[in-house]
């Protein structure tokens, strides 16, 4: 082998290691947030190729770039943060598992990393699949309670994840516009999308009608920040007739539960 075969599989080498070191970082520090020059002191490198390894793992979903342009994990790694995101399972259990039965619906917590809203935890209730519901094909695939990554421009959860951030950083949240769209109703520009957040922070209720899957609606709230900075939306998914008393019902068991789960939520203990 030449020399300059050899030096190319050793730089090779680095640059996957670098990652995995990054990564093991990220998962670490879950939830907190690490700067660039955190990971460059992880990896033994200059922040310039540290920022490059982020963007490139941010790409892949494996981390997330925070509006305060920090890291933390993506929606790819997420479960590799075990610990973190059992004390939040945990935490949920029972609020989730009450609203589910009083509703008859599928109920989700969902937390903000980087523009997507990622489901940590979701109840079924008795006699239904999650699979009842219309399938979001543009997502990041999860299992578990972990589901599918949804864009936060365009579902309910969503839009309480950026009312729970301050108005300056929300922007800071989404991708650069136009926003993709997933059907007629998705909200693709900042003015239109702010508006729908305005909307329901004044209302009380994050509302959308088929606006990442066609015949899928969402109500959604977001919940106070928890002991680790956390951003946290709990949300009722449904289809079909959504008649007055459904939605009352819905809209009863999601006000009491969230308010419910905050409390659990900010006594999850520090790791």
């Amino acid at each position: 082998m030449s020399v300059d075969g050899h030096s190319s599989r050793m730089d090779g080498v680095r640059s996957v290691d670098r990652a995995f070191n990054a990564l093991e970082l990220l998962v670490e520090a879950a939830p907190h947030t690490v700067r660039v020059v955190d990971v460059a002191a992880r990896i033994g490198a200059d922040p310039a190729t540290a920022s490059r390894l982020l963007a490139t793992l941010t790409n892949r979903g494996y981390a997330s770039r925070t509006p305060q342009r920090r890291y933390t994990v993506g929606p790819r790694s997420l479960r590799m943060a075990s610990g973190w995101v059992e004390r939040l399972q945990v935490a949920s259990a029972g609020p989730m598992e009450r609203m589910s039965r009083a509703t008859g619906e599928v109920v989700m917590l969902t937390q903000l990393l980087g523009t997507h809203a990622v489901p940590i935890a979701s109840r079924v209730p008795p006699g239904r699949g999650v699979d009842s519901l219309p399938a979001f094909d543009d997502g990041i695939p999860g299992d578990g309670g972990m589901g599918a990554a949804y864009p936060v421009w365009a579902t309910a959860a969503g839009r309480a994840l950026l009312a729970a951030l301050p108005p300056v950083e929300r922007r800071r949240a989404l991708p650069l516009e136009p926003y993709p769209s997933f059907t007629a109703r998705t909200p693709t520009n900042w003015p239109d999308l702010r508006d729908l957040v305005r909307t329901g922070v004044r209302d009380g209720m994050h509302f959308e009608q088929g606006e990442a899957v066609a015949g899928l609606w969402c109500y959604a709230l977001p919940l106070p920040r928890g002991t680790q900075g956390e951003v946290l939306s709990l949300s009722v998914l449904a289809t079909g007739d959504l008649n007055p008393s459904r939605h009352a019902r819905i809209l009863r068991a999601l006000r009491a539960e969230s308010r419910t789960l905050g409390d659990h939520i900010a006594l999850v203990p520090t790791p």
